[in-house]
């Protein structure tokens, strides 16, 4: 099994506060049976994507944990400056040297420029992964905009742990709704 989002990097963002906590997520997974991880840092205004650093990082990480498998990617936010740079250089935000990018949506407001930006990324060669659209407050009421983001090529990435009820009612619904609907989110 793949986890292919994952805030595991320690120190880099909101995810795991010290090497222990990533080291100790890392063999939680693999007792899952979760043999590859990505380790997708934000990429927004409050935390810088430093690919090199990550990279070391992760580096430092797989040694502790020859058990699991690690790939770098990136949990992107579509400001204007992470757009302009991710035009300039998708691979940069990549998941390891695929061509798929995980994108994050702001819980405050989806501009229709948003979709204007995916086809840009999607024209670069790139394959947008939208990031857990059912625990977004705004996206998980809107069906016709998520269909159209999969119509867009982009695909859907809904959390396990929503389908269990584990992120409330409204995310499990949600999540249940877009499977019962064909937008084929992956998970």
């Amino acid at each position: 099994m793949i986890d292919i989002h994952n805030h595991v990097l320690p120190f880099v963002d909101d995810g795991a506060q010290s090497m222990e906590a990533a080291i100790e997520m890392c063999r939680i997974a693999r007792r899952d049976g979760i043999t590859h991880l990505v380790a997708t840092p934000h990429a927004n205004f409050k935390y810088n994507y430093n690919r090199d650093a990550h990279l070391e990082r992760l580096a430092e990480l797989q040694r502790q944990v020859p058990e699991i498998n690690l790939m770098l990617g990136c949990d992107l936010h579509l400001s204007f400056e992470n757009f302009e740079d991710a035009m300039e250089n998708p691979k940069r935000y990549a998941i390891g040297d695929t061509r798929y990018v995980l994108i994050e949506f702001s819980d405050f407001g989806v501009p229709r420029s948003v979709l204007n930006a995916l086809q840009l990324l999607h024209g670069a060669g790139m394959v947008t992964i939208v990031t857990h659209p059912e625990r977004n407050l705004l996206l998980r009421g809107r069906f016709d905009l998520l269909e159209e983001l999969v119509n867009l090529g982009s695909v859907l990435q809904i959390t396990a742990n929503s389908l269990t009820g584990f992120w409330g009612e409204e995310a499990q619904r949600s999540a249940e709704k877009m499977l019962r609907n064909g937008l084929e989110p992956v998970s």
